[in-house]
């Protein structure tokens, strides 16, 4: 529209100085509508052509200022991806930390397991001599209640005898007395 109106005035002033100097003549003028017609429709041609790329250039402008938009959240949304990310790796640094010393205390476990273990065969072998031990000790308190029982009944049997012995001395000595 501006280059239409600048046209315009340029042909105008053709026309004008032709005007002054004299030099127009009817086949002049007819020559310089002609023209005029001609760059008339030419600006008008240009006009809509650039009415159509300004069109073009705004629709291209909302695209840029959307792409824009889109980038700045594309922007937001990765800086909290990596403090997400960030924050992520501590945790991982925190459980990796935390997992060591899980193996450190399971192998101090291990260690206190084994010695509890070997504690508990020497415990097993203790309680197997000790069981041992025991059954001799049985069998010694067997052997030995037999002796006292025999012993017993060989206390039993002398003391019978012995009784008996005394029964008889003591009618031997009554019978004895009697007869003197």
């Amino acid at each position: 529209m501006k280059n239409n109106k600048i046209l315009l005035i340029s042909v105008g002033l053709v026309m004008f100085t032709f005007l002054i100097t004299g030099c127009i003549n009817s086949g002049k003028i007819k020559q310089l509508e002609s023209e005029n017609t001609r760059l008339t429709q030419l600006v008008a041609q240009k006009d809509d052509k650039i009415k159509t790329l300004s069109d073009d250039a705004q629709a291209k402008q909302s695209d840029l200022d959307a792409a824009k938009t889109e980038l700045d959240t594309t922007k937001k949304e990765l800086g909290s991806a990596n403090t997400e990310l960030e924050s992520t790796k501590k945790d991982l640094d925190s459980v990796k930390t935390e997992l060591d010393t899980v193996k450190k205390e399971a192998q101090s476990s291990k260690g206190d397991i084994n010695s509890v273990k070997n504690e508990l065969e020497s415990a097993k072998k203790d309680l197997g001599s000790a069981k041992m031990e025991l059954e001799s000790v049985k069998k010694a308190l067997d052997s030995t209640k037999a002796e006292l029982d025999s012993t017993k009944k060989d206390l039993d049997s002398v003391n019978n005898r012995s009784g008996s012995l005394t029964t008889t001395k003591a009618a031997d000595t009554k019978a004895a007395g009697q007869k003197k």
